[in-house]
């Protein structure tokens, strides 16, 4: 602001130290021009800011050319005077424009920015949501590991590529033995617990490589790729002694006791085999298993589908 009043200062005790009627029309043109086009596209003010800076080139301009330019009012008219007077008429009005202009552009630029970031929050938790669904629809909620649909799919994939590939593939059909009894003596919550600690047992036997699944009820899969009937017959080892450390070290006084089945497939031995009469096979040998009595892994060729 004091930069504008100064320079309108300085306009008019330029214009009358001007000696000719054509300079002294160059001089008004080209500062009334800066005042319609320059000032407006540099400055954003309201008309009131506009009005006071061009006030002493409003008031003082006349007296002071009256008082020392050479020249005559005659002069001055026939020198831009008229343009001017339409310059500081049109200038607070183009000022207030371009500050209008520039004060809805600001708003809408706020509103937009606000919409955009309740949009991208409103499609965080559409994304959260949609990741909430995909894993309630793959996963099992009271054990977090994959569910049957899940389960069943990866074991498809992996025995497929085990036949492609022609190396082992190993399962293991685990039920829960006595869950029934835990429910009935010593409440649902004891049995979805002991349900809990058969799944972190599969979970831990199943290995990076390899996914445990909960398959309904008291029964769950665990799916070991590339694994020999050496390599699962440890798995199986594994998951029995996990029991047995927590049931030791979280002193737990309902039985936690699994039957296994075990299968181990050799594509370059056996041949093909489906996911059903792999598990089928499983399955069997799980319930012969719990008829020969619990904690015994049957061993022998038979582990062989």
């Amino acid at each position: 602001m004091l930069g504008a009043v100064c320079a309108n200062l300085y306009f008019c005790f330029g214009a009358t130290m001007i000696q000719d009627a054509i300079t002294l029309s160059l001089w008004n043109l080209s500062f009334s021009t800066s005042m319609l086009i320059a000032m407006p596209a540099w400055l954003v003010w309201g008309w009131r800011y506009q009005l006071v800076s061009s006030l002493p080139l409003i008031l003082g301009y006349l007296p002071l050319f009256l008082w020392l330019s050479p020249l005559s009012l005659k002069d001055l008219a026939g020198a831009g005077g008229a343009y001017m007077i339409a310059t500081m008429i049109m200038a607070p009005a183009l000022a207030h424009a371009r500050s209008s202009t520039f004060l809805r552009t600001v708003k809408l630029r706020r509103a937009l920015e606000v919409r955009n970031a309740e949009l991208s929050h409103m499609n965080q938790q559409l994304l959260t949501q949609q990741h909430e669904l995909e894993y309630r629809a793959n996963h099992d909620l009271l054990t977090s590991l994959p569910n049957r649909r899940c389960g069943l799919e990866f074991l498809d994939r992996t025995l497929a590529a085990s036949l492609r590939e022609r190396r082992c593939l190993s399962i293991l059909f685990v039920d829960v033995d006595r869950l029934k009894y835990v429910n009935d003596t010593f409440g649902h919550p004891q049995g979805d617990r002991l349900i809990q600690l058969v799944a972190a047992g599969a979970a831990q036997a199943a290995g990076e490589e390899g996914m445990a699944c909960r398959l309904g009820g008291d029964e769950f899969l665990v799916v070991l790729p590339g694994a020999c009937d050496m390599a699962s017959q440890q798995a199986a080892n594994q998951l029995m002694h996990h029991l047995e450390a927590q049931r030791l070290e979280e002193q737990i006084a309902f039985p936690v006791e699994v039957s296994i089945g075990r299968v181990t497939h050799d594509s370059v031995l056996q041949g093909e085999i489906s996911v059903q009469d792999l598990i089928h096979i499983a399955d069997d040998r799980m319930y012969r298993q719990k008829r020969a009595g619990r904690h015994a892994v049957v061993k022998g060729s038979n582990q062989q589908a």
